[in-house]
Formats: C-alpha cells, sequence, structure tokens
C-alpha cells in the first residue's frame, strides 16, 4: 500500500509540474539550480508519537517530518524557473536510509519530466551510515542503509549515466553537460570507514585529485567550462575555520584549492556545514571560489539560482517561503520554521558546549544562546554581530581566567566574513580561450 501511495504521489507531482518556461533567449547563457543537505526521511519511518522521534526532534536543527514537502516546493520552484540542469551536492538523505533514498529519487524523476538533468554526489550521511534508523517505536530501530553501489544504482540517471569519465576508487564522476560545458564531481567522504557512526571528515586521494586535475586540464585546453561539486569545503568560510571545525573541510583544503586552481577550476559548489556563504582564495594568478549552499531543510530554508554568462556567474539565492504541509500553527512558514530550527539549534549547542567544553549547566546557560546566534547567522549568510554579541566575545575571549574563552574566539569567528556577498552576486571568470575559441 505504501508503495502505491509512493508512486501515486510522484505521479500527481509530476502531471502538476508539467509545464516549463522557455529557456533564456540568449545562447550563451546557461540557467541552473543547486540544493544541498536535505537530508530527506521519508514520513513512514516516523510515529510522531513516539518517545525515540520525541527525544530526536529535541537536538534537531532542521526539519525532518516536513523535509519531503520542503524538498517538493524546491522541485516546484525550480521547475517553474528557467534552468536546464540542477546539483545536488551531497547529504541528500537524513542518515543514509535505504527508503529515504529510493523515494528522493522518484522526487527527482520531475526533473526528467520537465527536460531538466540532474547530477548528484554523496555527502558523509549518504552511505554505509550505522545511524540509519526509523523513529516508529519508543526505542530507535536500526533500518537498512546502502552501499556505495546502490547509490549510484538508485541515483544512476542523475549523473552517474552521462559520466564519460569515472574516478576508480570513489563515486567521482565527469560529465557533459553540454557542448562547452562540463562537470566534475569530487567524492571525499569517507563512508567505506563508517563503523559506530558517519565520518564528517574529508580526503581527497592523490589518485582522486591527479584524475580530476587532469580532467579539469583537458577542459581548458578544448576551450570548455567546468562546474566543481564535492560536499566538502575547499576554502575557509570564516576565521580559523581549518583549526575549529576542519571536518567540514576536505584535508589538505589549501593545497587541494590550488591544485583544483592552477588546474583552471575557478569554483566549486559545496555544502556540509549547512551554510549560505561565499568565500574564496588566490594562488598566484588563479582563483578558486567555494560557493557553500544552506541545508534546504534547515535555515535559511533555500537553495541558488545560477546563471552561467562567458565572463561571469550570477548568483542568486532563492527562498522557500511556504510548505504544502500542515505544521500545526498558525504562523507564516518562515516564521514557524525558523523558530523550530532555533530551539533545536539551542539544545545541540547547549549539548555540545557540556560534553565538548566542560561548562557546567549554569554557565552553559548563559553562553548558549550567543553560540547557537552565531551558527543561525552564519546559516543565513551576510552575517554581522549586533552590540550584545560583540561585547560578550569582546569581553570573554582574550581573557584567560573566564570559562568562555574558548568557546568566545570560536563563535566570534563565525561572525566574520569574506568581503564577497554570500546570497546574491556576480562571480568574474576568465574568457574561455582553446579550441575553435579564439
Amino acid at each position: 500500500m505504501i508503495v502505491v501511495l509512493i508512486l501515486f504521489s510522484i505521479v500527481m507531482l509530476m502531471a502538476a509540474l508539467s509545464v516549463r518556461k522557455i529557456h533564456p533567449k540568449d545562447k550563451t547563457h546557461t540557467m541552473f539550480a543547486v540544493m544541498t543537505d536535505m537530508h530527506y526521511f521519508s514520513v513512514s519511518l516516523i510515529n510522531q508519537q513516539s518517545l525515540s522521534y520525541q527525544v530526536y526532534l529535541k537536538q534537531d536543527a532542521k526539519l525532518t517530518l516536513e523535509s519531503g514537502a520542503v524538498i517538493k516546493e524546491a522541485i516546484h520552484q525550480m521547475v517553474k524557473s528557467e534552468i536546464e540542469f540542477v546539483i545536488l551536492a551531497g547529504d541528500v538523505s537524513n542518515e543514509g536510509e535505504k527508503l529515504s533514498h529510493e523515494e528522493l529519487a522518484g522526487f527527482l524523476r520531475v526533473f526528467e519530466a520537465n527536460g531538466i538533468k540532474v547530477f548528484i554526489t554523496p555527502g558523509n550521511h549518504d552511505i554505509n551510515n550505522p545511524q540509519a534508523y526509523s523513529f516508529l517505536r519508543d526505542i530507535p530501530e536500526r533500518i537498512e542503509t546502502v552501499t556505495p553501489r546502490e547509490f549510484e544504482t538508485i541515483y544512476y540517471d542523475y549523473g552517474f549515466r552521462q559520466a564519460f569519465s569515472r574516478d576508480r576508487t570513489t563515486l567521482s564522476y565527469c560529465a557533459e553537460i553540454k557542448p562547452g560545458l562540463k562537470i566534475i564531481t569530487l567524492d571525499a567522504n569517507q563512508y567505506r570507514f563508517h563503523k559506530k557512526n558517519s565520518i564528517p571528515n574529508g580526503v581527497l586521494t592523490e589518485s582522486t585529485l591527479q584524475w580530476a586535475e587532469n580532467l579539469i586540464r583537458d577542459a581548458v585546453v578544448k576551450g570548455e567550462r567546468m562546474i566543481g561539486v564535492m560536499h566538502h569545503g575547499v576554502v575557509e568560510h570564516f576565521l580559523d575555520q581549518g583549526e575549529t571545525f576542519v571536518a567540514f573541510l576536505v584535508k589538505d583544503y589549501q593545497e587541494v584549492g590550488k591544485r583544483l586552481a592552477e588546474a583552471g577550476l575557478e569554483f566549486v559548489f559545496t555544502g556540509h556545514l549547512h551554510a549560505q556563504d561565499v568565500s574564496s582564495a588566490r594562488f598566484d594568478e588563479h582563483t578558486i571560489y567555494d560557493i557553500e549552499t544552506a541545508a534546504l531543510t534547515s535555515v535559511p530554508f533555500a537553495w541558488r539560482l545560477l546563471t552561467l554568462k562567458p565572463e561571469e556567474m550570477d548568483v542568486e539565492t532563492v527562498y522557500i517561503e511556504d510548505i504544502d504541509f500542515d505544521y500545526g500553527s498558525e504562523k507564516p512558514f518562515r516564521t514557524w520554521a525558523s523558530e523550530r530550527v532555533w530551539k533545536g539549534l539551542l539544545e545541540l549547542e547547549s549539548f555540545f558546549l557540556k560534553s565538548h567544553n566542560g561548562l557546567t549547566e549554569e554557565q552553559t546557560k548563559i553562553v548558549a544562546p550567543y553560540y547557537a546566534r552565531a551558527f543561525m547567522a552564519h546559516f543565513k549568510g551576510n552575517e554581522k554581530p549586533g552590540a550584545e554579541d560583540i561585547e560578550f566575545y569582546e569581553k570573554h575571549k582574550s581573557d584567560p581566567n573566564s570559562p568562555f574563552q574558548k568557546v568566545a574566539r570560536i563563535f566570534s569567528a563565525l561572525w566574520t566574513d569574506q568581503t564577497e556577498s554570500d546570497l546574491n552576486l556576480s562571480i568574474p571568470l576568465k574568457v574561455l580561450r582553446g579550441k575553435g575559441k579564439d
């Protein structure tokens, strides 16, 4: 019965979204979308009354029950736009549940029905995840996750089938989107080593990096534009990220970024830290942009709309304004959803501050709102601290006797931002020169 309902839902959604606008008349422009960290979780795995779900919900800084509705609304928005393809930059499932993957793949068929290509890469939560649970009973129950091969099979039509080159040891691939435009996905996840938890850190082996460099150089020689995609970051997004939140950057990120930039890659779309943030790094005459997109199912509930032009790429943030779901409140969706995320984030950071920083319950109550507020601001992008936050971290970050010195330094760094806008901007690109381009 569940399978029948799923298929019926997919058919109805595809029928509702079957009308598309015409692509832009300017053939030199290409519009596409990026969404990431959707953390889709099948509602059939949730009993809202179960103790296990209530416990999980308490520290959930995203919308889990409503994740499908948020994703469907994003798909609806994208189909109505003029995009030619969409990129999914990892953590597409909540914790790698096989059922969640299978249902999400069904949602993506809407893009196919409307002539929109899809290119996917996995995140650290998506494969071989020992934390794949259902919340149907009071005690969470382990359920089936997916292997790398099963992930490829489920999403075969969304990049793997189109690939003309595959890395030998990972799910990295390179595909031609259309003449003159290619995409390379870099799988730095360590799911082969998962035991009790998924590993957040990312590693690109030397062989994978060399494979990518060769393909990027070849594209440059031919005068083709290459789009880079990786779940992990290659450029720091705030001060000292490489020390405090290194798990969200690929290992040796500076060297990796340098080599990718020198090969000719000008930008890479990333995710992982759930923030709407853009940063760049320059290596001599080469610059690489790390365009991170926030978790679709968390603050600020957004995806990116890109317009690729011969000499620049316009980056726009598109927000989810409402969803087709009864979330049990009269408040507007964005107000209700932001409050939900704030509660979960505050609880999550309180746990982190006590367990990892040794703060007492009373100390945690004082500092947790500052910490959570810094994260919320970073998630939203274009973060600017208020007077209260500045006063707090200026008071404590240089005081060796303060129990808040360490955390004050960390969350004050979250407020730092590069000069680029995180939300709407234009990124300069080199003019393509190569065979047939001069």
